[in-house]
């Protein structure tokens, strides 16, 4: 078995298939970030990235998904993660990030501010602090 890149025939991702589909999501995600971001030159090459996730790491496409959408709006993660291999490579860290960060798993629909995080864990923890001077 050969594991030379230059001796596999090119893979062609069609639209649908998750691998392009999940390149074009970091992509468009990058670009709204920054207009001026370098684009990739194939989108195919990034789309190989992904489709080795899914069969060589056993990452599902959503967990690939949830990763990429969260580490696009990470102030930290979205100047760092600017390609697929980029991802591929951090992807335990990232998800390990996106983990600790995210308090409900359910909570994809507005994200709720870091302020409103906090007075939610104080109120859990001390109760509604309505009648208190905070």
């Amino acid at each position: 078995e050969n594991n030379d890149n230059s001796l596999r025939p090119k893979k062609i991702f069609e639209p649908g298939q998750p691998p392009l589909e999940l390149s074009n999501l970091l992509l468009n995600l990058m670009i709204q970030n920054n207009p001026n971001c370098k684009k990739p030159t194939d989108i195919n090459k990034w789309a190989d990235e992904v489709e080795k996730m899914i069969r060589i790491d056993n990452r599902t496409p959503s967990q690939i998904q949830q990763v990429i959408i969260w580490c696009q709006s990470d102030s930290f993660w979205k100047g760092n993660i600017l390609s697929t291999s980029k991802l591929r490579e951090k992807f335990d860290q990232l998800s390990m990030r996106m983990n600790e960060k995210k308090n409900t798993p359910s909570s994809n629909k507005s994200k709720p501010s870091q302020l409103d995080l906090l007075k939610e864990l104080y109120e859990e923890e001390f109760g509604n602090g309505k009648d208190r001077n905070l």
